[in-house]
This record gives C-alpha cells, sequence and structure tokens, in this order.
C-alpha cells in the first residue's frame, strides 16, 4: 500500500471515528423542537445565573444525573460563543427546526456545550 494510499485510509477512519469521542463526553445529547426560550438580565444576576435557558417539547431530562431543572438546559452570557449558540437556538425556535443540545451536569444544572440545528 503506498504511503498516499495510507494517509487516506488512516484520514478516512479518523473521520469516521471522530462523533464516537463526542458521544461519550457529553452528560446529555438530546434532540427535539423548542418550545421556550428564557433570558436572565443583569438585575436577574447575569452573568452566571443560568442566563440564557432553553426547553423542548416533552421537557425532556436535558443530561444524565437529573440536575434540579432537568427540562431545561442554559448558557451563560460570559461563556464561550454565547452569542453564535444563542443565535442558532434562536433560529431554530423560529423557523420551527429540531434542535439538538449536548449538554454537561455543572452544578447541578444542564450548561450546554453545543449545538446543532436539522
Amino acid at each position: 500500500m503506498s504511503k498516499r494510499k495510507f494517509m487516506a485510509a488512516l484520514g478516512a477512519l479518523c473521520a469516521a471515528l471522530a462523533p464516537i469521542q463526542y458521544a461519550f463526553a457529553w452528560d446529555g445529547v438530546v434532540s427535539g423542537a423548542i418550545h421556550q426560550l428564557d433570558a436572565v438580565a443583569s438585575s436577574g444576576g447575569a452573568p452566571g445565573a443560568y442566563d440564557f435557558r432553553v426547553y423542548l417539547v416533552g421537557n425532556p431530562n436535558m443530561c444524565s444525573g437529573g440536575g434540579t431543572n432537568p427540562g431545561w438546559a442554559y448558557i451563560n452570557s460570559n461563556d464561550a460563543n454565547f452569542k453564535g449558540v444563542v443565535s442558532i437556538l434562536e433560529l431554530a425556535f423560529a423557523t420551527g427546526k429540531s434542535a439538538t443540545i449536548y449538554s454537561n451536569l455543572v452544578s447541578g444544572q444542564c450548561q450546554i456545550g453545543y449545538v446543532a440545528i436539522s
């Protein structure tokens, strides 16, 4: 096998296995239509008070471990790429598209780490 073919095969294998890593890196991966969005302003404790919250239809548990409010997941305004994540979630809500929310249990709540819409 030539070096070029070997590198192509290795690249294809890595690409195929990459999603497996992410499947195990999250406490929750939940998909569905968004039925409610909440935002907290500075007088409500932001930043850092579960600033932007998202609820999916049926209020599924957003991450394992339950969380004290398992029907929603959040991202704080001081989290990396806050505006991008919020924009994607607002787009999904406005257009009725399904959102997939990847979250981790942080201090008893489900913190959003990654989102996708389809």
